[in-house]
């Protein structure tokens, strides 16, 4: 039994090792970097020490029982640091060091649309509509979810644990993330412009996205949690950086955004009437549409052809 530090890319290497050699005990793989034995520790029950890595990579601090018919129980506290050239430590990875700068500049970046939006609505306030509202929300919500990433790397920075601020970046990034997709589909179905309501069908959709991101986000937070597994009695490994769920979860959001888009561009050529081919492109509807072209659209879209629609259109 001991504990020892492995490379993400070592772990395939040591599962084939596994294979083909007899009475296999990881501790002795030559694909590990061993800190210690339980059974080499001297003068008690405790074992405190350091190691320096020479060769910059992620590595996973793992405990290995080679004897599984003994159980044992204990306290453990690790940390992974670099060091600074003034001898601080520094617990964030190599390369991530000026996130929390970062994170913070683009918080003031987007504070300062924020602001922006919200004096245009006030200037513009005759004009102003319910989705100009749910886009300032989005801006707000966008705007804490930095702060909370600036924030969360800063205290990890420093302490190594984020202490709460991964849980507001987590939930601020939800709120964004369906505010988001719920702009775009208000937007592409002409909620709150050309109709003040939406059909059964466009509500649906519109819950499919929200679940879809809550499936996402929820998957994002716990597979890091999980942490790394390593069963040589059942012959397979787990790493903790989950690239595969990385991977699902990237694929997972750009089809979220591509059905989105697709949605998108087609609720606008059904209410514009937009024709678009691989030659041409022809708009069949004007600011001055004629009456009968506007009635005959409104049934094609299913909306009715209210004093508003008529006014917006041009429509006498």
């Amino acid at each position: 039994m001991g504990f020892f530090l492995v490379r993400d890319i070592s772990f395939p290497r040591i599962l084939n090792e596994s294979e083909y050699t007899e009475g296999f005990c990881v501790l002795s793989s030559q694909f590990v970097k061993l800190i210690f034995r339980l059974d080499k520790l001297a003068g008690g029950l405790t074992y405190n020490g350091s190691v320096a890595i020479e060769e910059p990579d992620k590595y996973n601090l793992i405990f290995g029982n080679c004897q599984p018919e003994f159980e044992v129980t204990m306290n453990v506290h690790t940390e992974m640091y670099n060091v600074r050239n003034d001898g601080t430590k520094d617990f964030l990875p190599a390369g991530q060091t000026l996130m929390p700068k970062l994170y913070f500049l683009l918080f003031l970046v987007y504070t300062i649309f924020l602001g922006t939006w919200i004096f245009i609505c006030i200037k513009q306030r005759s004009t102003v509509d319910r989705i100009h509202l749910i886009m300032c929300a989005l801006l707000l919500f966008k705007a804490l979810k930095l702060i909370c990433a600036s924030e969360d790397k800063m205290y990890i920075t420093k302490t190594g644990t984020p202490h709460g601020w991964d849980v507001a970046f987590y939930v601020f990034g939800f709120f964004k993330g369906v505010i988001l997709f719920t702009v775009i589909v208000l937007i592409g179905t002409g909620w709150s412009f050309l109709k003040p309501y939406l059909q059964e069908r466009e509500k649906k959709v519109l819950m499919f996205y929200i679940v879809v991101i809550l499936f996402l986000y929820f998957t994002r937070v716990m597979v890091p949690a999980i942490g790394t597994v390593v069963s040589y009695r059942y012959e397979w490994v787990a790493s903790r950086s989950g690239g595969g769920w990385e991977l699902g979860f990237l694929v997972l959001v750009t089809m979220s955004n591509c059905s989105t888009i697709m949605k998108v561009m087609d609720e606008f050529c059904n209410i514009s009437g937009l024709k678009v081919n691989s030659h041409k492109s022809k708009l069949y509807v004007s600011p001055n549409i004629e009456r009968r072209k506007a009635r005959d659209l409104s049934t094609k879209c299913g909306i009715p052809l209210t004093n508003e629609l008529r006014k917006y259109w041009g429509v006498p």
